[in-house]
């Protein structure tokens, strides 16, 4: 178990707040390596475990995913 203030949600509060405010409801992870995310749809995040997981990339993508950054995934639109 994680402590909660160890959790990757909290430690990018202020982003994840961000991407709140922009739309996003759903968060998506999947079991990939390397930098993976995309705007899956208006409101879900789609990105990589690893970026979850990473204090540094997680914060990131919330804020490219709040100020509409974030590329779509290939073949779907936004």
């Amino acid at each position: 178990m994680v402590p909660l203030e160890s959790t990757p949600e909290r430690l990018a509060v202020s982003a994840l707040g961000l991407a709140w405010d922009s739309g996003l409801t759903q968060i998506v992870t999947i079991p990939t390596l390397g930098d993976y995310s995309h705007r899956l749809e208006r409101q879900t995040l789609l990105l990589a475990e690893e970026d979850r997981m990473n204090p540094n990339r997680y914060p990131l993508v919330l804020t490219q995913f709040a100020s509409g950054q974030l590329p779509p995934l290939p073949g779907h639109s936004s």
